[in-house]
């Protein structure tokens, strides 16, 4: 993804398919980067962890 405003085009991030880090399957992520585990696994660590859905952690 590219942020017009800058010349040349800065790009801001990648969409595209990925490999889950932890279960290996892949998926789709819009920051290839940052996001590294898919939405079963987020999941599953996010509740070991005690961290409460909703944004209230």
């Amino acid at each position: 993804m590219l942020d017009h405003d800058f010349h040349p085009p800065l790009k801001v991030r990648e969409v595209g398919w990925n490999r889950c880090m932890c279960c290996a399957k892949p998926f789709w992520s819009e920051n290839v980067i940052a996001v590294r585990l898919c939405n079963g696994c987020k999941e599953h660590h996010d509740r070991r962890a005690g961290v409460a859905r909703g944004g209230a952690g």
